[in-house]
């Protein structure tokens, strides 16, 4: 019964854009199951010597349980596929949480494709630990092997730096929102400066057509992100926040403008992203 029941729900997963309740149904009915009744049948799928068969069985366990698939699909890292190990990184970007790190970090460092250590990169940002900043920032200086797609693991760690100090910025805004906040890492230090509130935008609401940031040259500037979050703050809106890590390996940071958008319905946050704070090693400085 339940083998089938991951079938179906496998299948519906991927016609799900065709009809999504149906797919919602099998998911909710599987969900209403023991997990240790489900976990040996996804399990068995993973030993499959198909990798496309183990692949989909672990999609299919994240977007079964999130997070709580974490511990079944990490050994899956050390998959002989690295298209296998690159969905791992994937679901772990999207669910992962602590207990991946020391093994993202491994395939970050040692994976022999490059698709993977851009993989791998990007779920260390969205988990968002700042002990990972100093691994990060040696692949975004050294790793620019091109995959097969274009993309390098160096422009997807840069990426997912600016991913881990844009969270690590909103854990700290929320609430009382100080205007300097600080966090001793691992290896160093993190702070983060309130810099300016109420900044004007232009009449198009355009950041970079501003007298504030008109003088930024494009690769100074980096991508923006629009979003759905509860950030509560006394902080008037547009502001910026300057975050800059130290350690004895790196010195690197962001600046971050967040707007808020009131009459907006799918999202009610723009973050804007610039690569002006320091990025060298302290030797460069």
């Amino acid at each position: 019964m339940i083998p089938q029941q991951i079938a179906e729900f496998l299948e519906a997963r991927r016609t799900a854009y065709q009809d999504l309740e149906a797919y919602r149904q099998i998911r909710q009915a599987l969900r209403a199951l023991d997990r240790t009744d489900v976990l040996p049948h996804f399990e068995a799928r993973m030993r499959d010597p198909d990798l496309e068969v183990r692949a989909q069985a672990i999609e299919g366990l994240t977007l079964l349980f999130g997070n709580d698939a974490t511990p079944t699909i990490l050994p899956w890292l050390d998959d002989e596929s690295e298209t296998v190990r690159w969905v791992v990184c994937g679901c772990l970007h999207d669910y992962g949480d602590g207990r991946a790190l020391a093994g993202l970090l491994e395939r970050l460092r040692r994976d022999p494709d490059a698709s993977v250590r851009g993989a791998a990169a990007s779920a260390l940002g969205q988990i968002g630990d700042p002990a990972v900043l100093p691994q990060l920032f040696t692949a975004w200086q050294s790793d620019h092997e091109e995959d097969p797609l274009g993309y390098t693991p160096s422009g997807q760690a840069g990426g997912a730096i600016s991913d881990l100090l844009r969270r690590w910025v909103i854990r700290h805004l929320q609430g009382a929102s100080p205007r300097l906040f600080e966090e001793t890492t691992p290896t160093g230090r993190l702070e983060g400066r309130v810099t300016a509130e109420a900044i004007p935008f232009d009449e198009q609401g355009r950041l970079f057509h501003t007298a504030r940031y008109r003088h930024l040259t494009p690769s100074e500037c980096g991508y923006g992100l629009s979003t759905k979050m509860d950030l509560v703050t006394p902080l008037v809106t547009p502001f910026e926040v300057e975050v800059v890590s130290d350690d004895p390996h790196c010195r690197l940071g962001r600046t971050f403008v967040f707007q808020e958008l009131p009459d907006d319905e799918e999202t009610n946050w723009a973050v804007h992203t610039i690569l002006s704070a320091p990025m060298r090693t302290p030797d460069e400085a």
